[in-house]
């Protein structure tokens, strides 16, 4: 008996590959989901363990591309890695919710498994607040005196927020409400000094932190420039025919810039003091005073009292001296001030000018006196206390007299012939050294004698005292005294420096 085969139909086929091939994919999503490599976990808020939902979950792995889930109303997610492993490998879980503090952290995934990593996300801190705080301190020199009206001011990432004055004293305080997260810094100034600037703590609410200031001196310089053309009683005192061209030579050689050969003193340190008929006569600077002994006195010694150990003092004086002697020796000489009279006084005396520079703290005290009799003043500044920082120079011995300059000889024109070979002499004789400020004393000064005869001796045909071509007598030439045994700067900013 014939067994007849029952076909199945083609439409039939199609439903039950079908329905095979959806029980598959249905297989392989529970495999993948249960069997596969990944990692899962719950996400929640760090503050109160409750669950976050909306976080979004990512894990990288290098060489392959990041998976991403979503945590549900539980705070759970399930991520999972889109490569096959043979092996663990590392990667990164990055779980972020707005509002949140984003986290990261290193994960280890392992084949077939799925890696349990709950996360706990933070909320931002509180926004800051400010704190009422004081910065408070002293501000000094290097010497360790005090500052006053020191300008302090407290920066706030880098903008100023506060201002204040230190005190006679030096002392400053500022109150201001810092917020503790930003930057401080106070910083401290004034003309003169270096400006000095320094971080400050975040401190707590209410608290006085103090910071005190060391401020570098910068090296002062004054100058009293007292030259006299015409004096008040003429019967009692020579004129000085180019007095007012000395002091005007003077005054440019310390105000003029380093560029233009000057010493870049600060003009208002510079004190020129004359006489009525040439105060006018500074290229539209006018004298400061009259040359009268008492203003002389009192412009020294307020320089001398302000003089820091870095700073320069110098004392110029063109015009008429006399000598009081007994028998052959000189007693004393004197300076004649813009008024002075025989019976009258404006006398400086050797003695005077001495007590004035004798506790001086400047690092130079330079005395420039172009006058006869200048060599008079020599014993008194040999024995003061600061002799050791001091150089004089004058324009003649004890019994010498001071010569003019008729013609234009040297190159800034004529004037009082010592105080233009001493301002001059540096440029025939090699030039100064960087920027034009400094007279090397040494240079100027090897055989004094010989230099004078050199550069001036020739030159005096017409002046009084007669002199013969060539010869100088002994008691007219230019003398020196150098405390230091070193050189002279009358500008030391480069040195300084």
């Amino acid at each position: 008996m014939k067994t007849k085969q029952k076909l199945i139909k083609p439409a039939v086929f199609f439903i039950l590959l079908a329905l095979f091939v959806s029980v598959s994919v249905t297989q392989f999503n529970v495999t993948a989901r249960f069997g596969m490599s990944g990692a899962d976990g719950y996400v929640k808020n760090s503050s109160n363990n409750n669950p976050i939902s909306g976080a979004k979950v990512t894990l990288t792995v290098i060489g392959t591309t990041p998976s991403i889930d979503y945590t549900d109303s539980n705070g759970y997610y399930f991520v999972l890695l889109k490569m096959l492993l043979l092996g663990p490998v590392s990667g990164t879980l990055k779980v972020e919710k707005s509002g949140f503090i984003t986290s990261y952290e290193s994960i280890t995934i392992y084949p077939g498994e799925t890696t349990r990593r709950n996360v706990f996300l933070d909320p931002p801190p509180p926004p800051p607040t400010p704190r009422s705080v004081t910065y408070a301190g002293t501000v000094l020199d290097n010497y360790h005196d005090y500052v006053s009206q020191a300008t302090v001011k407290l920066e706030e990432n880098g903008n100023i927020v506060s201002t204040t004055t230190a005190d006679t004293e030096g002392n400053y305080a500022i109150n201001y409400d810092i917020w503790p997260d930003r930057d401080y810094d106070l910083i401290a100034s004034k003309t003169g000094y270096e400006t000095v600037e320094v971080d400050v703590p975040i401190i707590e609410e209410g608290e006085t932190h103090y910071e005190s200031f060391y401020m570098t001196n910068f090296p002062q310089k004054y100058a009293v420039i007292a030259c006299i053309t015409d004096y008040q009683n003429p019967s009692h005192a020579f004129k000085n025919p180019f007095g007012w061209k000395d002091s005007n030579g003077w005054y440019h050689r310390f105000t003029d810039s380093y560029e233009n050969g000057g010493y870049n003193y600060d003009p208002a340190n510079v004190i020129v003091l004359t006489d009525v008929a040439n105060e006018n006569l500074y290229d539209g600077n006018l004298a400061n005073n009259y040359a009268v002994e008492s203003t002389i006195k009192t412009y020294l010694n307020l320089f001398v009292d302000k003089a820091d150990p870095n700073d320069i003092i110098s004392f110029i004086f063109s015009g008429c001296a006399y000598s009081i002697m007994d028998g052959g020796t000189e007693v004393n000489t004197y300076l004649c001030t813009y008024e002075y009279h025989e019976d009258a006084g404006g006398y400086l005396y050797d003695y005077e000018l001495a007590e004035i520079f004798e506790d001086s703290r400047a690092y130079t005290n330079f005395i420039f006196l172009d006058v006869s009799h200048a060599g008079g003043f020599v014993n008194e500044i040999e024995a003061m206390t600061s002799y050791s920082n001091t150089y004089f120079a004058g324009a003649c011995d004890t019994l010498g007299q001071k010569y003019w300059e008729y013609d234009d000889y040297w190159e800034t024109g004529d004037g009082s012939l010592w105080t233009y070979w001493f301002l001059e002499a540096p440029y025939f004789i090699g030039g100064y050294p960087p920027y034009g400020a400094v007279i090397d004393i040494h240079n100027i000064f090897i055989d004094g004698k010989s230099l004078w005869f050199n550069y001036v001796s020739n030159n005096l045909l017409g002046v009084y005292p007669p002199i013969t071509v060539g010869y100088v007598p002994y008691e007219d030439k230019p003398i020196f005294r150098n405390g230091s045994g070193s050189e002279l700067y009358l500008d030391i900013d480069w040195w300084y420096y």
